[in-house]
């Protein structure tokens, strides 16, 4: 019994990383709404979370296509405004992040949620030029 019971376990726990995915795009789809986030590395010493890091969001060391539009630059996407699950999906190297509070605001770029054994909310941001996307996230704030 006690066996069985492991196994079970097991089993619930192996798939508890799709709960979150709930009201949020599947692999390969498109993302049209909830929060968007790209995460940072800025010089240290880092500030007291959620302030203004005064940095803004950079894209300059992304691939870019012929058209020079961004590839497949890496960011974080959550259903609804949880801020705080996409936060807690980018690795911890990241000290910082930049946001967009809804992705309906994203004008001129496809934002692709992508398989991710690390994270349920990697997403991929294309078809916009480096510049556009910095200014379109808000200024960097510590994480």
């Amino acid at each position: 019994m006690k066996k069985t019971l492991a196994i079970v376990s097991c089993a619930i726990a192996s798939f508890a990383w799709l709960a979150p995915l709930q009201g949020h795009a599947a692999d390969g789809e498109q993302v049209r709404s909830g929060i968007v986030l790209r995460g940072m590395i800025l010089p240290e010493p880092a500030g007291q979370s959620d302030t203004p890091a005064g940095a803004k969001c950079d894209f300059s060391q992304e691939a870019v296509d012929g058209s020079g539009r961004l590839a497949e630059a890496a960011v974080f996407c959550a259903p609804g405004d949880k801020k705080d699950l996409a936060i807690a999906a980018m690795p911890s190297k990241y000290n910082a992040y930049c946001v967009i509070p809804n992705a309906r605001n994203l004008r001129k770029a496809d934002l692709v949620r992508v398989p991710s054994l690390f994270s349920s909310y990697k997403c991929t941001l294309s078809g916009i030029t480096e510049r556009d996307a910095s200014l379109q996230f808000q200024g960097a704030q510590w994480r």
